[in-house]
């Protein structure tokens, strides 16, 4: 009997840890933030960036480099280095290479030959042969009458083509009609606005807590006109998180060639328990549901 006990004391206790790990990963995923920063630069038409995701506090590391070349992506889990991507791309530029070497160098002589070789024999055959039917053919077809008839044949085929061209684009017209018609009266039932409006604000509230809460910008440039130069600052001034994360933005006005020199650096952070409180919403609306089973049923 107490071995009986013992053993289940033994599975009770691996349980309780099997939940609290568990337990303990459901957090960490909720409440420990997911870090990202974007770092780049542009000088010399040159750009490079650099990107890092950080997850569990740093214990896990998704970098992404890039430059004109190309992108370099790996993973580092506690420490361990393991690569994603970057070793395709070198191989296809190597066997382009590889490629290009082999059939780069043309010998004129060489290719004189293959093409000699690549001549058929029939085609080596006497001028004076005589003529082929098909060449008959073509001489009795130049008689006025017959042209005349090849001419009207034509043109039926080409007024045939033209009349199908023209029902298909009737078809094609009348489809559309019949589907903005069901589509603006799927939009304009109250029940559809009413759950493409909570969609709409899901949408903007997740991409508020995604928009970074730190970003520098240090950017000089110049399009080759004062009055240009001076139009693409105005449009710029027209962003508002510009001045909030006060960018240093630098026109040229005296220089003559268009150029454009920049810096910048971005960071951000998401929590999981901020995309589930989303996700819930949007669930569990009754409206969203209703919307779901219909576009679900719809042909």
């Amino acid at each position: 009997m107490s071995v009986f006990l013992q053993i289940l004391k033994i599975t009770g206790l691996v349980l309780l840890a099997a939940v609290l790990i568990i337990f303990l990963l459901v957090s960490a995923l909720l409440f420990i933030p997911v870090k990202y920063r974007m770092q780049g630069s542009y000088h010399d038409k040159n750009l490079y960036l650099k990107g890092r995701i950080f997850l569990f506090l740093h214990l896990f590391v998704l970098y992404i480099n890039g430059d004109e070349s190309g992108f370099y992506m790996y993973l580092r889990i506690l420490g361990i280095k393991k690569q994603l991507s970057g070793n395709n791309l070198k191989k296809s530029e190597d066997t382009i290479k590889d490629t290009g070497s082999k059939f780069s160098v043309k010998d004129p002589t060489a290719e004189h030959e293959l093409q000699m070789l690549s001549i058929p024999e029939d085609s080596q055959h006497d001028k004076t042969a005589p003529v082929s039917g098909t060449q008959e053919q073509d001489r009795e077809e130049q008689h006025p009458q017959k042209r005349r008839s090849a001419f009207w044949k034509n043109l039926r085929q080409r007024l045939k083509r033209l009349q199908d061209f023209f029902n298909r684009l009737r078809y094609i017209l009348t489809h559309i009609r019949n589907k903005s018609k069901d589509f603006f009266e799927f939009i304009n039932d109250k029940e559809n606005r009413a759950a493409l409006k909570k969609l709409k604000e899901s949408l903007f509230s997740l991409f508020k807590r995604i928009s970074p809460r730190k970003s520098s910008l240090d950017l000089k440039y110049s399009a080759g006109s004062p009055d240009i130069t001076g139009g693409l600052l105005g449009v710029l001034a027209l962003f508002p998180f510009g001045y909030k994360y006060h960018w240093n933005i630098l026109p040229d006005f005296a220089a003559e060639n268009a150029y454009a020199e920049a810096d910048f650096d971005i960071r951000g952070r998401l929590y999981g328990i901020q995309i589930l409180v989303l996700f819930l919403g949007i669930v569990l609306d009754k409206n969203c549901q209703k919307l779901y089973n219909k576009i679900m049923t719809m042909k």
